[in-house]
């Protein structure tokens, strides 16, 4: 069977689901001081959980969820909106949002109904990206991106992972190891930068997976002694891979998938589990308490360019 076609139907149903409530959007951004145009692939926290209330038991099964899973998940949400949106003005600068998003959360907090495009503007907008930052016959970068438009209204501790898979011009499998991984993670109190921090890569993976994990939300001290919140808003995770030695065929493509776990009912982090051999699809656990969003697959070729897989 060919690579690439086997590589397509070993995507997981959960990664077409999540493509039905997202959408791919083209942007420009800078890596290494040179403005690219990527892919990014958004999505949206109540769009999320919205559409697993109108979805059948059968395909909530399909992606690990249980329809009490999916009532739960629902109903955190609205328990969290309305205590958000009790919130002073200054709570919800420092959580990203604007002067229109919060006068929506006044409504709300009114006792006033929200429409559809209101409660997608005070949730959380997740977006997720996969760039080549270099490639040529015996190793290869490249950098899994998110951002999120402001705090999300679950904010616990998530993760963000990539995985890969080499071939020679033949289609066969390439022995490569990963030679580097990197990470950094922008903290921000409202629109202002706080630090960045590295986060946790997961121990104990398949040779081709890289796990991050970090928390979404931290209570920090200002330097006017004041207690605050920080944010997750955006972060990366670069990935050096090479020919193992004694390998004598060199890279025709690789094959990359990245995605963010987002956690919802649970504190732990999401961690990712085994991969099918030859597959690079990524599966965050506990399935039931973790959304798996921003997602997207890409072929890198050493000419260099990149294929987007939709």
């Amino acid at each position: 069977m060919n690579k690439k076609i086997r590589f397509m139907s070993l995507l997981i149903v959960t990664a077409i689901f999540i493509a039905l409530l997202s959408s791919n959007i083209q942007a420009n951004t800078v890596i290494d001081g040179v403005e690219k145009i990527v892919s990014l692939h958004e999505y949206n926290e109540y769009s999320y959980i919205s559409e697993l209330m109108t979805t059948e038991t059968v395909g909530l099964t399909d992606i690990g969820i249980t329809e009490t899973n999916a009532v739960a998940m629902y109903n955190s949400f609205f328990v969290t909106l309305q205590e958000r949106a009790l919130l002073s003005e200054k709570e919800l600068i420092s959580m990203g949002y604007d002067d229109a998003e919060i006068e929506i959360f006044r409504k709300y907090a009114l006792g006033n109904s929200l429409t559809e495009n209101e409660l997608m503007a005070i949730s959380g907008t997740c977006s997720g990206s996969l760039m080549l930052i270099s490639c040529t016959n015996n190793q290869a970068e490249f950098r899994y991106y998110w951002a999120w438009d402001h705090k999300p209204i679950f904010a616990w501790g998530d993760s963000a992972a990539i995985r890969w898979m080499a071939y020679d011009s033949n289609g066969y499998d390439l022995n490569v190891i990963k030679t580097n991984a990197e990470s950094n993670i922008k903290y921000y109190d409202g629109n202002t930068f706080i630090n960045n921090a590295s986060g946790t890569f997961e121990t104990g993976l398949d040779f081709n997976s890289v796990n991050l994990q970090f928390d979404m939300s931290i209570t920090y001290t200002t330097p006017t002694t004041i207690q605050s919140i920080k944010y997750a808003k955006s972060g990366n995770i670069d990935v050096t891979v090479a020919l193992a030695q004694g390998v004598n065929n060199a890279i025709n493509h690789i094959m990359v998938a990245g995605a963010y776990g987002h956690s919802t009912l649970s504190l732990d982090f999401p961690s990712i589990s085994y991969s099918p051999p030859d597959s690079i699809s990524i599966d965050f656990s506990p399935n039931a308490t973790v959304e798996m969003i921003a997602i997207r697959q890409a072929v890198i070729y050493p000419t260099p360019r990149i294929e987007y897989i939709d």
